[in-house]
């Protein structure tokens, strides 16, 4: 007895679809003649791509690098709170000269991650 082969019994015959050329591929005139690129123009252009590379290289490592310093005043903020906590234990009556350095550290690091 022959084997039937049904493995297209869900989506039915599956039929290559004819590739069928387009007219604009093979009509040239349809586009307008391209002058060619003088050579400053060529360098000028050039010159501003690799400009806009720099640029986002830049760009990148600078966000990086904040990124670096957010984390590590994040850190820094961390240990000091338990640092303060420690204190507190021990004398008490400096909690506010503890909030008010925690405080100053935090805000002199924000300004100085945001305005690097």
């Amino acid at each position: 007895m022959p084997t039937t082969d049904h493995s297209d019994h869900l989506t039915g015959p599956q039929f290559a679809a004819p590739v069928l050329p387009i007219a604009e591929i093979f009509a040239a005139d349809l586009l307008p003649p391209r002058a060619p690129q003088s050579r400053s123009l060529a360098r000028t252009a050039q010159r501003r791509l690799d400009e806009l590379a720099a640029d986002s290289q830049l760009a990148h490592a600078t966000d990086q690098a904040r990124a670096f310093l957010a984390a590590s005043a994040m850190g820094n903020v961390s240990t000091l709170s338990a640092l303060a906590e420690s204190c507190y234990q021990t004398a008490p009556a400096g909690a506010t000269y503890y909030h008010a350095i925690l405080r100053a550290y935090g805000i002199k690091a924000a300004r100085g991650i945001a305005q690097f």
